[in-house]
Formats: structure tokens, C-alpha cells, sequence
């Protein structure tokens, strides 16, 4: 799995959640969306945690991007703005399903990334 976000607090909180899980691996994280092309190239992704709000490569076209490279990477979005809009958009652009940060906890992470997988 690769972490996508631009906040060090959330990439800290989402790995402290994630370590105890042994059938989910955290490969690498990004600070933007313009950072994952060398990952996808270079390791064998299956899901990206994504945040929608980036200041270079948003999560909107960094989720377009990743899907026309490769369609069967799952994408969860990442938001602390959970508007109904925000979430559509995301879908429409190839994300997979959608986590508000002020969701976050270890059974949301898990049973999001078992539902997409």
C-alpha cells in the first residue's frame, strides 16, 4: 500500500494504526501526487490512501493519473472535508471508495482497504 498526503501528522497517525496489520504493508508514502509515479513504477502496488487536498498533484488529478497507468490499483480518498461534492468528484475520477480523516481509526482503515481489495 502506498500513503499519499501532505500532512506528516496523518501519514504518522494512519502508520501507527496500520503496523499491528500483518496482511497490510505500508511500501512507501508521498508528500504529493506528483511524487507516485516513480512508486507505481518501481514497486508492486495494490492500494493507495489518497488525500484530495494537495497543493502540487491534487488527489482529484493524481487519482485520474494513477488509474490510466494502472486501472486495477484501488484508490481510497482521504479528506477532512467530507462535502458530498468533494466525494463525487473523487469517485468520478477513479477512486475506489472515500475515508473522512475524522473517521479515522484502525477498524475504518482496515475494513476500507479489505473493501476495495
Amino acid at each position: 500500500m502506498l500513503l499519499v498526503d501532505d500532512n506528516p501528522t496523518i501519514k504518522s497517525l494512519i502508520k501507527l494504526l496500520l503496523k499491528e496489520q500483518e496482511e497490510i504493508e505500508i511500501i512507501g508514502d508521498c508528500n504529493d501526487g506528483s511524487e507516485i509515479y516513480s512508486f507505481i513504477k518501481n514497486y508492486p502496488i495494490d492500494v493507495i490512501l489518497m488525500d484530495i487536498m494537495m497543493k502540487k498533484v491534487n488527489g482529484f488529478e493524481a487519482t485520474k493519473q494513477v488509474k490510466a497507468i494502472n486501472p486495477n490499483i484501488k484508490i481510497i480518498g482521504l479528506s477532512c472535508s467530507d462535502h458530498l461534492h468533494y466525494i463525487t468528484e473523487l469517485l468520478e475520477a477513479g477512486a475506489d471508495d472515500f475515508l473522512s480523516k475524522y473517521e479515522i481509526t484502525e477498524s475504518a482503515l482496515v475494513n476500507k482497504i479489505k473493501a476495495v481489495v
